[in-house]
């Protein structure tokens, strides 16, 4: 697929590994079992909204053989572990995170290393690196959404990839959130899904015969990038780069 080539080429992994202390923290979550027997048995793309430092990438890697995963994650820069309160249990990542430039990337990479030619990072923010993907002709079999927990920023996330991936099993982290479960309930009452949960896992399992609402339209994703946190978040991303 020459858009995939593109697509990949454009968002390079370095030539070599970062200097950096890899990492198997994260998705210790309850209700993984809800996408072991819900997810489909193969899949080509996975689309990750929230990577961070790959454990659920991970996952999708090792559950597809066959798969290529996108990650999208701003992976911004943290000062201390106050900004990330898993670093407390990790010392490690501490100390290299609050004297490193881009430290939380470069543990990603270094991570995951092993599955660079089978992930690629997407630096940004998730509505905006979604278009790549989709105009790659990529079409996902699976988005999971594991990124912001406010409701604006969620709702965004959904509308755009159902709007983008209309094929595409949603699915994600974070289900005792409100802003997480109210935009996903959100969707899936006008688009006529159904919602399953476990634990903090969520799946949207599409109803093919309902009548069907469109995906929240340009205007309400508009008004989201117009919102307080994101407009905040894409101003410190901006100082930091």
């Amino acid at each position: 697929m020459p858009g995939l080539n593109d697509l990949v080429n454009a968002y390079p992994w370095p030539t070599r590994r970062p200097d950096a202390p890899a990492s198997e923290w994260g998705w210790g979550i309850e209700g993984r079992e809800l996408l072991d027997s819900m997810l489909p048995k193969e899949a080509r793309f996975v689309v990750e909204i929230g990577s961070l430092l790959g454990s659920s990438a991970r996952y999708f890697a090792e559950r597809y053989p066959e798969a290529h995963v996108f990650c999208i994650d701003p992976w911004f820069d943290v000062d201390s572990a106050k900004d990330r309160p898993f670093l407390n249990h990790a010392p490690e990542l501490t100390e290299f995170v609050t004297k490193e430039k881009d430290g939380i990337y470069q543990i990603f990479l270094a991570s995951n290393w092993e599955l660079r030619d089978r992930l690629t990072p997407l630096r940004g923010f998730s509505p905006d690196m979604m278009s790549p993907v989709h105009s790659a002709g990529v079409e996902p079999d699976i988005v999971y959404v594991d990124g912001s927990h406010v409701y604006e920023d969620v709702l965004a996330d959904v509308a755009v990839a159902r709007a983008l991936f209309p094929n595409a099993v949603l699915c994600g982290d974070d289900w005792d959130w409100p802003g997480v479960k109210h935009a996903v309930n959100y969707l899936a009452a006008n688009r006529g899904d159904q919602v399953h949960s476990e634990g903090n896992t969520w799946l949207l399992q599409q109803n093919k015969a309902a009548e069907r609402h469109p995906a929240p339209s340009a205007h309400t994703v508009g008004a989201v990038e117009r919102h307080p946190v994101v407009r905040m978040l894409r101003q410190v991303v901006g100082q930091r780069a």
